[in-house]
């Protein structure tokens, strides 16, 4: 059966498992992979998969936006833009399609697990597979580790074991605040600092003007 592989990010190193989706998709009859991410045209090939990326409808530095209509023949998929008001511009990639071979002309290259050996004293205390993209930094607490992820869910995980279990209500409260305070403690030492830049121009230019006051 023919398979189309859509993915917001290109089947490389921006995606954390791209080697797992690359070698898994490679087993079937595979015509094309579609992705996103990079907001730009751009004709790719992800180990003999055809692939390309597609434009967004922002509309950078044009005077409008646009999109790509994606046309399946019987032999081929042709990929046009196209921009509100204006007639289909002609294609500007075009893919045959038919049974699938693996042959890539390019260099395969998988993570390198080496450093695991190099420090053979380190070891996972404990591991937790999240619902979707953790694309922040966690918050640690004393019993917590805190974190979003890309569909809007806040977990924490005992910090000792990646256990969700018991009531966390309060840790969670007290490593936001932490969080708050840490954010604020920045902004009024940008705002300290901001001042005394000030006066040392002020004084510079000698129109620093300071009255003792009584």
């Amino acid at each position: 059966m023919p398979i189309v592989f859509i993915n917001h990010y290109p089947i490389d190193n921006s995606l954390d498992n791209w080697y797992e989706a690359t070698d898994r998709i490679k087993k079937y009859n595979i015509q094309y992979a579609i992705c996103g991410h990079g907001h730009a045209n751009q004709a790719m090939d992800f180990e003999g998969v055809p692939a390309t990326m597609g434009r967004s409808n922002l509309r950078a530095k044009d005077s409008i936006g646009g999109y790509n209509v994606v046309t399946m023949r019987g032999d081929s998929v042709l990929f046009a833009v196209k921009k509100p008001g204006s007639l289909l511009e002609p294609s500007w990639r075009s893919i045959p399609l038919g049974k699938f071979v693996a042959n890539s002309s390019s260099k395969i290259v998988r993570p390198s697990y080496e450093i695991n050996n190099t420090y053979s004293q380190v070891k996972s205390a404990w591991t937790y597979h999240a619902s979707a993209n953790v694309v922040l930094t966690p918050a640690a607490g004393k019993k917590l580790v805190v974190f979003g992820n890309s569909i809007g869910e806040v977990e924490a995980l005992s910090i000792k074991d990646g256990s969700k279990s018991g009531d966390l209500k309060q840790e969670v409260l007290f490593i936001l605040l932490l969080q708050l305070q840490k954010r604020l403690l920045y902004w009024v030492l940008e705002m300290v600092l901001f001042t005394v830049w000030i006066l040392i121009v002020e004084r510079k230019s000698g129109r620093l003007k300071l009255t003792p006051q009584f």
